[in-house]
């Protein structure tokens, strides 16, 4: 069970009027902090986050890179990201 951040309503509205989503299926709702978690694993703390880069693969699948407390790499060796627009249409998955 993955555990992470969540966007809240204003802060992902305000974000999505900012950063035009490329696919047509929106996601753009939360940053994993850790992508197999334990089921009884706590909630994360609030941290300082900051969108820093963006990613397009051109076959579906678009990115935010985020920087939590000033660093973009997970303790799973991944990416602190939001994934923001994808084609389900196409077979992409966030």
């Amino acid at each position: 069970m993955p555990t992470g951040w969540k966007l809240d309503f204003v802060n992902r509205t305000a974000l999505l009027a900012r950063l035009f989503p490329i696919w047509r299926d929106v996601v753009a709702d939360h940053v994993t902090r850790d992508a197999e978690a334990d089921d009884d694993a706590p909630l994360p703390p609030e941290v300082n986050a900051m969108i820093i880069g963006q990613a397009d693969d051109g076959h579906g699948l678009q990115a935010m890179v985020v920087a939590i407390e000033g660093s973009t790499r997970r303790s799973d060796g991944g990416t602190y990201h939001i994934t923001w627009s994808l084609d389900r249409a196409a077979g992409r998955e966030a």
